[in-house]
């Protein structure tokens, strides 16, 4: 991470993100759409820092955490 200098000092900033999408008239709701998303966040998490993770077709199927 490259470092992020503030006022106080620099700080190493990194980012973990879980991305959902869904198309017009694409059936489900809004729930649906959020857990897919959490779930590929965590899944980012779980792989190592500063990565994004795309929801695949198990996030949309599976229980609530």
């Amino acid at each position: 991470a490259n470092p992020f200098r503030t006022p106080n000092g620099s700080a190493r900033i990194t980012i973990s993100a879980g991305v959902a999408t869904c198309g017009r008239g694409a059936s489900g709701n809004l729930e649906s759409l959020i857990r897919a998303a959490d779930r590929a966040l965590y899944r980012a998490k779980k792989h190592g820092r500063n990565r994004v993770e795309m929801a695949v077709d198990k996030d949309w199927n599976e229980t609530p955490l």
